[in-house]
């Protein structure tokens, strides 16, 4: 099997799969199907447009579309020609795209939209990308850079932070992920994930990269648990990877619609906290020799750094309630537990989690008193070598790693001090939640503990009195009947997580009105 020199392209895995199975399809949409020629083709076009404009290796172009079967295109168009891509969810507010523009010093914006505010002229330039000039005949040469995107962090809890991620450290990601999840075996891999989450990346590393064909559902699939379900069955996709809010809802349809997602071999979910429970439930919609992964990682460590693959036994031993752990590290990973003085956590010692290895990512654009102390070049009394520090909670118990929320994510209240992550983890177990978030409000004065709740489809609101009962056993946690709402929708971001920042503002926002 093909290993690529760590210092070579990760598009040199996807170029040899298009000199070897040119006709097979890569890309399918809902009105196109891409061959893997035709995305050669399409690549190296736009890999000649921006080397003619002589835009210099190691520039930063951003993308932002939404058509699938053009930004793939045209992000690897970027890397032929060595330049970096910077993807941009066409969605966000007007502000936050001047500002990603801005931080990660874009030359150049390739779009399938017209540019939504008036060009300043140290503005870079805005190509639509339909009217990129087709060549008859490509010649081009292909240029090499170290780095390979920069990805703006979800800002789920606060703004986003600008990550510089590296060819060598997709190449080594890919090969963990090759080696773990068999992916020679999976040949159908669902798109899913919006282009600005890196996830994203993680779809179409593990299909193109394999030789495999990559499905991309419509928008309006997305967002519909009976559409997406229908999806997936309809072009019997093998592999899939998403975040557990969208997760629970396509579980919760298929269990209360019985419906078999019988075509997986591979399902992953990550990117926030799950329970056993869950995992109990999914397996009833899937096929039973399915895989069933549940992964973590940062996108400072590129995409996935753990992954645990329960067996039942296992599952039946850890409790329904249990939070799933975090399991044991890819190929490429290294793991830390360390102590607030720096030295390494005992078993089951809860600690920070230090994450290292070769996924490990190159830096923050522009580094600022927010991210300083994250990359570090060494651990505090330990080995050397590029590490990260991810500020979440952990232990390990002698087999595997398990989360216990974010160090930040503790606040004392009342005297109390209270774990807001395992506050909304216990409150999903209500059988007519399905996803709430918990903050406080913003005095320290009388600080009070605030959730906005979201229920599951077709349950009657249950009554704030139920709602304090079922966390009253958390520790005696301090929450008041008065400080719990119910709302239709929570706030996202673009890549499909909660949005806690402004989830926190909505409900301060009504006990503010509630308290008038």
């Amino acid at each position: 099997m093909y290993r690529p020199d760590k210092n070579s392209s990760i598009l040199r895995l996807i170029l040899n799969h298009c000199d070897a199975a040119p006709n097979m399809p890569a890309i399918v949409t809902d009105n196109k199907i891409v061959s893997y020629q035709e995305l050669k083709e399409q690549l190296l076009n736009v890999s000649a447009f921006i080397q003619s404009k002589g835009i210099e290796p190691g520039s930063v172009i951003a993308i932002m579309q939404s058509e699938i079967s053009s930004a793939l295109p045209a992000l690897l168009g970027c890397l032929h020609a060595g330049c970096i891509y910077c993807p941009i969810d066409p969605l966000m507010a007007t502000s936050k795209i001047q500002r990603t523009l801005a931080v990660a010093n874009v030359e150049l914006v390739l779009s399938e939209y017209e540019l939504p505010y008036q060009r300043q002229n140290d503005d870079p330039e805005f190509i639509n990308y339909s009217d990129l000039p087709v060549r008859a005949s490509i010649s081009v040469k292909q240029h090499y850079h170290p780095l390979a995107y920069i990805m703006f962090t979800s800002g789920s809890t606060g703004d986003p932070k600008g990550v510089a991620i590296g060819h060598a450290n997709l190449i080594e990601t890919f090969l963990a992920w090759r080696e773990v999840y068999q992916l020679s075996t999976i040949k159908r891999h669902l798109q899913f994930a919006s282009l600005s989450f890196d996830v994203f990346a993680g779809d179409w590393i593990r299909g193109l990269c394999s030789g495999a064909t990559i499905y991309v559902p419509t928008s309006a699939e997305k967002q519909d648990a009976e559409s997406l379900a229908n999806f997936i069955i309809t072009h019997k996709i093998e592999c899939a990877e998403f975040t557990p809010i969208i997760l629970r809802e396509l579980y919760n349809y298929a269990l209360s619609n019985n419906v078999i997602l019988e075509s997986f071999k591979l399902l992953i979910a990550g990117s926030d906290v799950m329970r056993v429970r869950e995992f109990n439930d999914i397996r009833k919609v899937i096929a039973h020799n399915c895989r069933l992964v549940f992964s973590y990682g940062t996108t400072e460590t590129t995409i996935d750094s753990t992954y645990f693959e329960p067996t039942a036994e296992v599952l039946s031993r850890l409790g329904d309630d249990a939070p799933l752990p975090i399991g044991i590290p890819f190929p490429c990973t290294h793991i830390a537990i360390l102590n607030k003085d720096g030295t390494h956590a005992d078993v089951h010692e809860v600690g920070e989690l230090y994450i290292g290895g070769g996924g490990v990512g190159q830096g923050y654009v522009h580094h600022d008193h927010r991210t300083s102390g994250r990359y570090l070049r060494r651990l505090p009394h330990g080995r050397h070598g590029r590490w990260y520090r991810t500020g979440d909670l952990a232990s390990y118990d002698g087999k595997i790693f398990s989360l216990h929320g974010r160090a930040d994510a503790r606040v004392k209240v009342l005297g109390k001090l209270v774990d807001l992550t395992e506050l909304e983890s216990h409150l999903r177990d209500h059988e007519d939640v399905l996803e709430c978030v918990a903050t406080t409000t913003p005095h320290e004065v009388d600080k009070k503990i605030l959730l906005l709740i979201k229920l599951k489809p077709h349950r009657t609101q249950p009554t704030h009195e139920v709602i304090v009962k079922h966390v009253s056993h958390l520790d005696d946690y301090p929450v008041n009947r008065t400080d719990i709402y119910f709302a239709q929708d929570l706030p996202m971001t673009m890549t499909g997580k909660i949005d806690r920042n402004e989830a926190s503002k909505i409900a301060i926002k009504l006990q503010a009105g509630a308290s008038k």
